[in-house]
């Protein structure tokens, strides 16, 4: 290493930063998360979600490298068959849904 590449502290910071893109999100074992995979996300009653979309977060107050998750999940739950279910209220009909809800961009 020369005198110019020491004093260079550029060249330096990028030499030693991570290999990991702060425009992508990564798990607790540094695996790159895309749209489609399934996670734990821990402390949100332990369901799996689907990652519907990853992104570099647009908000103007967000800080630099902030990366948004939009999650999806499956709830499956049994129910008795042939009854009403008091707690449970159909909010559209199958003919009323031409797609998957979108989750809104923030």
């Amino acid at each position: 290493m020369g005198k110019d590449e020491r004093v260079n502290t550029f060249n330096r910071a990028r030499q030693d930063a991570p290999t990991m893109l702060r425009t992508k999100a990564y798990d607790r074992f540094q695996r790159p998360l895309q749209e489609g995979d399934v996670v734990l996300l821990l402390g949100k009653g332990d369901i799996f979600w689907r990652v519907q979309k990853v992104a570099p977060s647009m908000h103007p107050s967000a800080p630099a490298g902030m990366v948004e998750l939009s999650l999806v999940a499956v709830f499956v739950t049994g129910v008795q068959g042939g009854e009403a279910i008091p707690d449970l209220i159909k909010v559209r009909d199958v003919s009323e849904v031409q797609q998957p809800p979108q989750v809104e961009e923030s």
